[in-house]
């Protein structure tokens, strides 16, 4: 009888440890898998994540006939534009890759003829941005950003001029090298000057 015992016993324990060996066998099979040499991969990063570096844009010099049309067109002071995006919200910002005569159409209802721009090598970048008063824009560059173009638009800030509480329409505009359709996103950059 004791033998009997001893053999259950036995047998139970045989069957516990068979059933320890199926449960962490595999388990220990994918550690030692995980720490071998040959699955030890260090692979370099895809094309596909890599980003490209920021380009900026090469700005080109306007004719003094482009110039003259859009320093009359676009006011400055914050006055809002009759001839350009009166169609649209007084108050959006908006910015404008035009890429063609007709587009250039399509934004302007004034009675003036429109300048020659050669768009076969040239965009031009217009836009409206809603600031306080006493705010001017300066340069505008534009970055290209792999899959989005940033407008930079640098802006003085007259402190001693500000209506602080009080949003304007400012215009702005630029020929730029030709761009391509991609997703346009606008950063004003405001420098505060007192004293003027």
């Amino acid at each position: 009888m004791e033998q009997k015992i001893q053999h259950q016993e036995c047998s139970r324990a045989t069957k516990a440890m068979r059933f320890i060996f199926c449960l962490f066998f595999p388990i220990g099979m994918l550690c030692a898998c995980s720490n071998s040499d040959e699955t030890i991969i260090n692979p370099e990063p895809s094309d596909m994540n890599r980003r490209a570096p920021i380009v900026n844009v090469q700005k080109v010099t306007a004719s003094e006939d482009i110039t003259a049309f859009f320093s009359s067109a676009l006011p400055s002071g914050g006055k809002e534009s009759e001839e350009f995006f009166t169609t649209l919200g007084y108050h959006s910002d908006i910015c404008c890759f035009v890429n063609s005569p007709s587009e250039l159409q399509s934004l302007y209802v004034g009675s003036k003829p429109l300048p020659e721009i050669n768009f076969e090598e040239n965009t031009l970048v217009i836009g409206k941005v809603m600031l306080t008063g006493g705010c001017e824009i300066g340069d505008i560059d534009i970055e290209d950003n792999d899959n989005e173009f940033v407008v930079n638009l640098t802006v003085t800030r007259y402190i001693d001029r500000t209506a602080a509480t009080a949003f304007f329409p400012n215009y702005y505009w630029g020929l730029f090298e030709k761009l391509p359709s991609k997703e346009i996103i606008v950063k004003t950059n405001i420098k505060d000057v007192s004293g003027i």
